[in-house]
């Protein structure tokens, strides 16, 4: 085979500036200075082909990311986001103002003006501050509430396996530990189901305090009406003064509430989207992780025959990772056909799929996992024709049945590659003749070898990661199946 090349490698006012900013229109941090939310990290990964401990360290950011939205919209319900703060510091100034100047000019009606405007402050205040309780308080519910249907979706998973167990008992076919494996799956399942009920208690109390909260909100809100009447009534004597500077004075609380109020509901519009896709995002995940956690169970406390075509499909997670059917079952034909069948593992080469995919799945036929995926080329040869294909020359990738040989060094290509040896007379039986291999490749097809993509490290192929990864992969003594193109395949296979 010939070698392969390497590739060659007028100013505003404190006020209006403040108002005129909006710190949450992008997820940056704020100009402003305020208690910033974050954006909802980014879902393109395909969660379907996560591991359930890769899903729960995305749900725990994403839930980070939540937490610190919710903190972030209900500092601004409670005005103690520092943007709010410094708009909070116009009002009291103007505040301040009228009341000294109010005390002047009419003591008596000033104490009325400050008792009732402090009364409905603090009134205020407490309803936003019991609004902050009562969002934390959900917030604690629906983290319980996904916690409680991620248990359910486990305790399902484990009575389905413990009935596919049990369905096995009497049977000829059925394993030797099949008790221990029933006993042993109850256990974990009272586990769950102890966890379950716990957090079930810590929902139920959580509910309770969240009617109570919605109790005293919907209490303090009924007795606003008799705050604001109150201010009310003091601001129409005030009126009645006709004071110039008076009016102008109070002129200046109402520019600076407003500024507040403007500010307020549009930092509340921001923070309150933010939270509904951290939401979201946290839902997605979590869903994901019920169902990768309830497979991983069945899985776990299944058992299993090489002739389970379709339920080792689906229980090693096939279906989602885009393999085709047709083509597992072939290989898996072939692979229960073989009498040597090398180190336990078996390399699907999918030529079906397009050479851009992760078309190459490594599985472990002892534990039925899927040990990895990666972009596999091949030859720039014509694989249409078996017997042309396995002739020297021919730069031709080849179908069928190999295993996987001995590493050796290439002076030719200068890069590691693994041995292949072809186990199908007149199909692949020219392999080592042939000199294919498996080895990396950065070009867009090989001189009749497999050629996996490497590990790159800036701009680079990191030799020593790309060899880790070839071990990996293609390890010694691996059953490899390549997919046929020629149709006359099971015509000539001795093994399908």
């Amino acid at each position: 085979m010939l070698a392969e090349g390497l590739m060659d490698d007028a100013p505003l006012s404190p006020t209006t500036q403040a108002s005129a900013s909006n710190p949450f229109s992008s997820g940056s941090p704020s100009s402003s200075g305020g208690d910033d939310p974050v954006q909802a990290p980014d879902s393109t990964p395909n969660l379907e082909s996560m591991t359930a401990d890769e899903l729960q360290g995305k749900l725990t950011d994403a839930q980070g990311t939540l937490s610190t939205n919710q903190d972030a919209l209900n500092s601004i319900i409670d005005g103690s986001d520092s943007t709010l703060k410094g708009l909070q510091g116009d009002i009291d100034t103007a505040e301040e103002q009228f009341r000294t100047m109010l005390q002047q000019v009419e003591p008596q009606l000033a104490e009325q003006y400050a008792t009732a405007k402090d009364n409905l402050n603090a009134h205020n205040q407490a309803i936003a501050d019991k609004k902050v309780e009562i969002n934390k308080t959900q917030s604690n519910i629906d983290t319980l509430t996904g916690e409680v249907a991620n248990l359910d979706s486990q305790l399902s998973a484990f009575d389905s396996a413990i009935a596919e167990l049990k369905a096995q008992e009497g049977s000829e076919n059925a394993p030797d530990d099949l008790a221990s494996k029933i006993a042993e799956a109850e256990s974990q399942r009272q586990a769950v189901q102890e966890q379950r009920d716990a957090k079930q208690a810590e929902l139920d109390k959580a509910n309770e305090e969240l009617n109570t909260l919605n109790g005293e909100l919907s209490e303090l809100e009924s007795q606003t009406a008799e705050k604001e009447q109150a201010v009310n009534l003091a601001e129409t004597e005030i009126s009645k003064l006709k004071n110039e500077d008076l009016n102008t004075l109070k002129s200046n609380i109402q520019t600076a509430q407003l500024a507040y109020n403007t500010k307020q509901a549009e930092m509340m519009s921001a923070a309150e989207k933010a939270v509904s896709d951290a939401q979201s995002e946290v839902g997605k995940i979590q869903s994901a992780l019920n169902t990768r956690q309830a497979e991983d169970i069945q899985k776990e406390h299944a058992v299993l025959s090489l002739k389970d075509a379709e339920k080792i499909f689906k229980t090693m997670g096939l279906d989602k990772q885009g393999l085709n059917y047709d083509v597992f079952t072939m290989a898996l034909e072939g692979y229960n056909n073989l009498e040597d069948k090398g180190n336990g593992m078996l390399g699907i080469f999918d030529t079906t799929q397009s050479a851009d995919k992760e078309r190459y799945y490594l599985l472990d036929m002892n534990n039925f996992e899927l040990v990895g995926r990666t972009v596999l080329k091949t030859g720039s040869g014509n694989m249409d024709n078996i017997k042309t294909a396995n002739k020297d020359g021919s730069h031709a990738t080849l179908s069928g049945f190999e295993r996987v040989g001995s590493q050796y060094y290439s002076d030719s290509m200068g890069k590691n590659a693994m041995r292949l040896i072809g186990l199908e007379d007149g199909i692949n039986d020219q392999s080592e003749a042939k000199g294919t291999v498996v080895h990396y490749t950065t070009k867009n097809s090989t001189w009749g070898c497999k050629g996996f993509t490497p590990v790159v490290t800036n701009g680079r192929v990191d030799l020593a990661a790309t060899d880790e990864k070839m071990h990996r992969l293609f390890p010694e003594n691996t059953i490899v199946f390549t997919y046929p193109t020629d149709e006359r395949y099971r015509e000539y296979s001795a093994l399908v």
